[in-house]
């Protein structure tokens, strides 16, 4: 899943902008009935944590691109740095055969 997020990662040299904003993301608020909706008080603090909740969760999406971003960094630089490892092993083991050919002459 990774490399999916690393391969779709820039488009038009941008990153694509996610589905849905977390002020898009639906609230999972259980219904009260008016009876239970409590004074204003109770209404005003409900409304503060709503507003933290909603706070908090952009600061859990910003981390999570932080660390997409950062993961799909990692994962580029350990290919590059495989390639060019099976790259030079390549060169060694010619090197070597050549060597040994050239002994036996």
């Amino acid at each position: 899943m990774l490399t999916a997020l690393c391969n779709q990662r820039f488009t038009n040299g941008k990153a694509p902008s996610p589905l849905l904003s977390y002020a898009e993301l639906p609230r999972e608020e259980p219904e009260r009935s008016k009876a239970s909706a409590g004074t204003s008080a109770a209404q005003s603090r409900r409304a503060k944590n709503a507003a933290h909740r909603a706070d908090d969760v952009g600061a859990l999406v910003l981390s999570l691109r932080t660390i997409t971003n950062s993961l799909c960094l990692l994962q580029n630089l350990l290919l590059k740095l495989a390639v060019d490892y099976s790259q030079k092993f390549a060169d060694y083991r010619v090197s070597l055969a050549n060597a040994t050919r050239l002994s036996r002459i």
